[in-house]
């Protein structure tokens, strides 16, 4: 009896496979014709190839960080950035996160800030380090303005930029 289960289940899945096999040779040997077009913006190769002309300091996420870059191709390295907020998932955390993110650039234009949501928390960090203690002079600096007592240094993978 499970012999001729077996072979029925065999025929049977042969059968769709055959069919299948039929189907797609079918397609293959269709004869039309036509053109298609695609019609992309230069932004998006732009981002493709690594490279921008966008000069805005930051954007935020509420899946990942999004950096708006400045001129250069963009490559991603592990370093370090310094973590000025972490708040929950609200939106007046994310506010909170976006003025912090805004206020250390006011005073420290050179460094970038990101805000974005890694469950469970919103964070706001700021800057692009490939040295450690080049992050910890900056959270002196920082500190030294009046902000982020709680700030800390936190390993991070940065955004490092070549002409």
């Amino acid at each position: 009896m499970r012999f001729l289960f077996a072979i029925t289940l065999f025929i049977i899945s042969s059968s769709f496979s055959i069919l299948g096999a039929q189907n797609f040779t079918q397609k293959l040997t269709t004869n039309t014709k036509g053109t298609v077009t695609l019609h992309q913006d230069q932004r998006l190769t732009n981002i493709i190839d690594g490279t921008s002309t966008v000069t805005t300091t930051s954007q935020s996420s509420d899946d990942n960080t999004v950096l708006v870059e400045p001129t250069g191709k963009k490559t991603k390295v592990r370093g370090w950035r310094i973590l000025m907020f972490r708040g929950d998932s609200s939106p007046k955390a994310r506010t909170e996160a976006e003025n912090i993110g805004k206020s250390v650039n006011q005073l420290f234009p050179e460094l970038n800030y990101y805000v974005d949501f890694y469950a469970p928390s919103r964070r706001c960090r700021v800057g692009d380090f490939t040295s450690k203690s080049k992050a910890v002079e900056y959270l002196n600096k920082i500190k030294e303005a009046g902000m982020g007592k709680d700030a800390m240094v936190i390993k991070s993978e940065i955004f490092i930029y070549q002409q």
